[in-house]
């Protein structure tokens, strides 16, 4: 994987590097993102790019880190700034003003290290904030470093509103200054959600979770900007492919949170059925 992320780098990957790589699923993903001029185009009116396995938020510069080896969404915002250096500067096209959004349950504190001293990467994170709470970071902001420290037992409602009233504050900030965003990138990790095991205790429901990602996709939506949508923390199986059902399906039709409810009946043959229950999914009769 790491092959296939420094791939990514030139301003014009080869189709022989995207073979050298091994075909992983990274490579189209990102190409779309950065080397194709952020042109990841589905069925709907903003340019975005999913990828459920990134969002590795806590890796740093010379290590790993929590679960992270490498740290992808910082790569993501690199790259986006050196396709600007390569190809979008001799066009005319203004400078990346990215913004950073991360809504795992953890302070994204890598992606915070990296961008520190560059005020041209915003960071907003909202995360489980306490005593023995990994990583002990994110309780402070520094203009374009913006933490959400959120104590456990909060509500999915409180926690929605928070995130929401600390967004439009940024965007109304930065319409003020003029200082518009032209990427975004979201790191959507799922294990907020109540029942997550490493969730340190929030209560954060599926259906606040794509609340706040349908915030963030609108934003996108309305000013048209780049978008891409990355997986990070979740430790519930069945909990995470809900929530990434919920999210290609309102990217797909333009819902932004606000969409029908999945289908409840799924096929008999399903090897871990009973795991759904719990969420009201019911067997299917061929």
């Amino acid at each position: 994987t790491l092959t296939a992320l420094s791939a990514l780098l030139p301003s014009s990957p080869s189709e022989a590097t995207m073979e050298e790589s091994g075909g992983e699923q990274i490579i189209p993903c990102w190409l779309s993102l950065v080397g194709q001029g952020c042109s990841a185009k589905l069925s709907s009116p903003a340019n975005i790019a999913l990828f459920p396995a990134g969002g590795r938020h806590h890796a740093k510069r010379d290590r790993a880190d929590g679960f992270c080896i490498f740290n992808d969404v910082v790569l993501a915002a690199l790259a986006i700034q050196q396709h600007h250096r390569a190809v979008g500067h001799a066009l005319g096209h203004a400078k990346p003003n990215i913004l950073i959004v991360d809504i795992d349950a953890h302070h994204g504190d890598g992606t915070e290290e990296a961008f520190a001293f560059d005020a041209s990467v915003t960071t907003l994170s909202i995360h489980g904030f306490g005593v023995g709470i990994y990583p002990g970071t994110g309780e402070k902001e520094n203009g374009h470093i913006i933490n959400i420290p959120v104590t456990p037992k909060t509500t999915s409602a409180e926690i929605v509103k928070l995130f929401s009233d600390k967004l439009t504050s940024l965007l109304s900030k930065s319409a003020l200054t003029q200082s518009y965003y032209t990427h975004v990138i979201l790191v959507a990790g799922t294990d907020a959600i109540i029942g997550d095991p490493f969730g340190v205790e929030l209560k954060l429901s599926i259906q606040g979770f794509r609340e706040m990602v349908g915030i963030v996709t609108k934003l996108a939506l309305d000013q048209r900007l780049p978008l891409l949508i990355l997986g990070a923390g979740g430790y519930v199986d069945t909990t995470t492919a809900i929530c990434w059902s919920h999210i290609v399906s309102d990217v797909v039709l333009g819902t932004n949170g606000q969409g029908s409810p999945l289908l409840t009946e799924v096929p008999d043959m399903l090897e871990h059925f009973q795991a759904y229950k719990r969420h009201n999914f019911l067997m299917r009769s061929e």
